[in-house]
């Protein structure tokens, strides 16, 4: 059976994570491309140097590591500096992802997710066949955030103001999953597409 992959997308703080571990308990394989994002940041690694080449040695830790959060500061306050992050790491988190959805198509794989929140600025939909997104309401998100993160108010606005808006993601989207309520009203949307596409894994 030909393998079937879901391209799963969304602003930070709207339950993609959540989203994912549903489709994973209802049988599907999933990969993580901010997983992958770590990988590549490692030491020694070609991003790793491009990075530091590009930001500076103040962005490491004592023990040579990238602090993400560091960078954050820095490329979430100016467009310029994370489009230069993002030719670093996207054609090789692009890259990885291709390497693994071949695996898993050897593997007899029949439903993958791949969850990017950068899936549609990245211009990764041409390696899924569907692109689900998680959308939430600017309060609901920024009241999460608060709650699971140490970021400021402010901080979290910078970093949805630098995403791409729900609207150019809704113009990409096959389906669109509104994440407002409670995980249950969540997982029932999502058994729903599963059913509606015919990608019943149990």
């Amino acid at each position: 059976m030909t393998m079937y992959t879901i391209g799963l997308t969304g602003g930070i703080g709207t339950g993609k994570s959540e989203v994912l571990s549903i489709l994973c308990d209802l049988g599907a394989s999933t990969v993580e491309a901010d997983l992958l994002a770590h990988e590549i940041y490692s030491p020694g690694k070609p991003a790793w140097q491009d990075i530091i080449d590009t930001f500076g040695s103040g962005i490491l830790t004592a023990e040579q590591q990238i602090n993400r959060k560091k960078l954050g500061e820095i490329v979430f306050t100016d467009r310029n500096k994370l489009s230069k992050l993002n030719q670093i790491v996207h054609p090789r988190i692009f890259d990885h992802l291709k390497e693994l959805i071949e695996e898993q198509k050897m593997a007899g794989t029949r439903l993958l997710v791949i969850e990017a929140a950068v899936l549609i600025e990245a211009k990764w939909t041409e390696m899924v066949d569907s692109v689900w997104v998680v959308q939430a309401s600017k309060g609901i998100i920024i009241n999460r955030l608060k709650e699971k993160t140490t970021l400021t108010e402010e901080q979290i606005t910078q970093r949805i103001n630098a995403q791409i808006s729900d609207a150019q993601r809704q113009e990409k989207a096959n389906e669109i999953l509104t994440n407002n309520g409670d995980k249950s009203d969540l997982r029932d949307q999502v058994r729903k597409l599963i059913i509606a596409n015919n990608l019943n894994q149990e």
